[in-house]
């Protein structure tokens, strides 16, 4: 599959992580997949807050005009504490099942982007919603015969940084580095093996789905099964 994607994440590592499932999903190393927010230059402005604050913008509306999809990544993990303050983005998600808290925050970033133009862009859009945090996704990696584990919501950083030590791998992850995400999700970029981690893992399995509905069915004239 050769499409273009633009990414809007909450961080340069989570970009990384959307970019290996994207390569491993169309089976295309090659694709062209361009970070939107943050960029790199300005990797510092980044968070859940900037994602909602991007999504208003002219920037993001025209980045439809050079790319067929946009990928909207957002965490869970924050939603689920008082970070949020009453106001606009709180969201009382905490006692949600899996689908619920995708669902909510899904219906939150259609609000912020405005529903008459997402109602023009829903088929160019796409949303990874991780719940808990995007570092859960990676847990099936480093987990693979440890079901409790592998399908953790919470605490997945300190739970990864424990498979990585398991595995004997030279680093932990708290410092963000990209490239330290990109060997950590390089099994991704495998689409059988990619598909069978998300068995796993209810919220990056809806953004499979997505992709199926949204990309594979385009590219087969709404005929094609995955």
């Amino acid at each position: 599959m050769d499409f273009t994607f633009g990414i809007v994440a909450e961080g340069v590592t989570d970009q990384t992580v959307i970019e290996s499932i994207l390569f491993g999903f169309c089976e295309n190393k090659n694709l062209q997949v361009d970070p939107l927010q943050p960029i790199e230059e300005n990797r510092e402005k980044a968070g859940w807050t900037q994602v909602l604050e991007y999504i208003k913008t002219k920037d993001f509306k025209g980045a439809f005009d050079f790319r067929d999809y946009v990928v909207i990544q957002l965490d869970s993990d924050v939603f689920e504490t008082d970070q949020v303050g009453e106001g606009l983005y709180r969201l009382h998600i905490s006692q949600s099942n899996v689908e619920e808290k995708v669902d909510l925050i899904r219906k939150l970033l259609i609000s912020t982007i405005g529903e008459e133009f997402y109602v023009q862009k829903a088929a160019q859009i796409l949303f990874a919603i991780a719940v808990g945090e995007v570092e859960c996704w990676l847990l099936r990696i480093y987990f693979p015969t440890k079901k409790a584990k592998a399908g953790k919501t919470s605490g997945c950083i300190k739970t990864l940084n424990d498979g990585l030590k398991e595995a004997g791998a030279d680093f932990y992850i708290d410092l963000k580095n990209r490239d330290y995400y990109r060997i950590m999700s390089k099994s991704f970029q495998k689409r059988v093996q990619l598909l069978s981690y998300s068995k796993l893992n209810s919220s990056l399995s809806i953004f499979l789905k997505e992709l199926e509905e949204k990309v594979v069915e385009v590219k087969n004239g709404s005929e094609g099964e995955v």
